[in-house]
């Protein structure tokens, strides 16, 4: 799902492909050299505000969040995103498309979200 990503003090703006995973219960999950090109360390939570993010292994870490503005197929939202140092994937989560109507086709390799009178089709 390709999603653009807006530091809402600084304007600069990213655009990049998120992966959907829906084992993720958060928003969205940026890289971590997307989060420092779009200084989002200005934007921060306070640090006791940040959740705790937990491995396959049971490691638990702190995930730094901050407010973006993030626009898919048009709409616009202003979330929280979340990363850790050194994070290399771009993950979009449950929280993040829990208000829209989400269809996932697995034997047309098909996904398709529908945001208001819109929707968006991404072929897998």
């Amino acid at each position: 799902m390709k999603i653009s990503v807006k530091n809402p003090i600084t304007g600069t703006t990213l655009t990049h492909e998120g992966l959907l995973d829906t084992g993720y219960d958060g928003l969205i999950l940026l890289h971590w050299n997307t989060y420092v090109e779009l200084g989002l360390r200005k934007c921060e939570l306070p640090r006791k505000l940040w959740p705790t993010g937990v491995s396959v292994t049971g490691e638990e870490f702190p995930l730094r969040t901050a407010y973006a503005e993030v626009e898919f197929d048009g709409a616009r939202r202003l979330v929280p995103v979340e990363t850790y140092r050194d994070n290399t994937r771009r993950l979009i989560g449950r929280g993040f498309i829990e208000p829209h109507v989400t269809i996932l086709d697995g034997p047309k390799k098909l996904l398709r979200v529908e945001c208001g009178n819109t929707s968006s089709s991404m072929e897998t």
